[in-house]
């Protein structure tokens, strides 16, 4: 396997759940192999990859309740780091990997009416694979509505974001020595992932946040509590056996919907040292925990 990348290996680590080492049938080893593998991942290994990614795609979409002026700007980069307990993913545990993360670029430009509206993403393509991340939202500050000196910034924000990754054609053997283990000889398989994962997420919340400044500087810690939803499908299929397995019906598609959603708890403080520069930093607590950090550029 060529691409190393921690983002997909941490998708196609699920793959090599469908042909990981598993009882098979005297009479049709390979057919059973596949089948037994294919429900593990339904069952058990995408059920959990599905809730640690939805937790890093809706994070950090945030610095400040505060929405710009009528065409003030903000401009940033930022990455959530998804925190995974041991026993949480069979997958994850076998890579030891503890984190996941999701880095984007962010943009949001202000509108009349104390609104503002944000896009963010990312697209990355290898040699082999490639994966994309676009997200857009709104976010509206009700400040004005509340006639009390010296009151918090209160805002309302709504986001949608798609995701998909695709990999080429690859074997079994290839996904098996990437993991550190060694190729069996004896059965091998080849696999199309053009279509491996598509994802829908749905995020709400409401943000509080207060600015204190010093000088040039200034210290905005900011809350938020929301709610997300997200949609993940996967998709592979196996076109190629090796030895050719008879009355094996090929190709044989692998495919799931899996469903996340929950509450989340968002603690930030936004740190400006001088105008227009702001680096933050948040912890959400859900599901699974997520921490974000980020540096932005603002114009409000």
């Amino acid at each position: 396997m060529r691409t190393r990348s921690s983002i997909l290996m941490a998708i196609l680590l699920t793959i090599a759940f469908t042909i990981a080492p598993a009882q098979a049938d005297d009479e049709n080893p390979f057919e059973a192999l596949v089948k037994d593998g294919a429900t593990t991942v339904t069952d058990s290994i995408f059920g959990a990859f599905s809730e640690i990614f939805h937790t890093g795609v809706t994070g950090g979409q945030f610095h400040t309740a505060a929405t710009h002026k009528a065409l003030g700007f903000d401009l940033g980069v930022r990455t959530m780091l998804v925190m995974i307990p041991t026993g949480e993913s069979a997958a994850f545990d076998t890579a030891e990997i503890s984190m996941f993360p999701v880095p984007v670029a962010q943009a949001s430009v202000g509108l009349p009416y104390e609104l503002e509206v944000m896009a963010r993403g990312f697209g990355v393509k290898f040699e082999d694979a490639s994966v994309s991340l676009f997200g857009i939202g709104v976010k509206k500050n009700f400040k004005s509505f509340i006639p009390i000196p010296m009151f918090p910034d209160i805002s309302a924000m709504v986001s949608y974001h798609k995701f998909k990754a695709t990999y080429t054609t690859f074997t079994a053997n290839d996904v098996r020595m990437a993991l550190g283990e060694q190729p069996i000889q004896e059965y091998d398989a080849t696999f199309d992932a053009g279509n491996l994962m598509n994802s829908t997420h749905w995020s709400i919340d409401i943000i509080a946040s207060k600015r204190f400044s010093f000088l040039i500087m200034s210290i905005q810690p900011y809350l938020g509590v929301g709610y997300d939803a997200s949609t993940i499908k996967y998709e592979w299929s196996l076109t190629e056996t090796t030895p050719v397995v008879p009355n094996f019906a090929l190709p044989m598609v692998v495919s799931g919907e899996n469903k996340a959603s929950g509450a989340r708890l968002t603690m930030g403080l936004d740190f400006s040292p001088f105008p227009f520069v702001h680096i933050f930093g948040d912890y959400n607590i859900g599901k699974f925990n997520q921490a974000t950090v980020g540096l932005a550029v603002s114009v409000r």
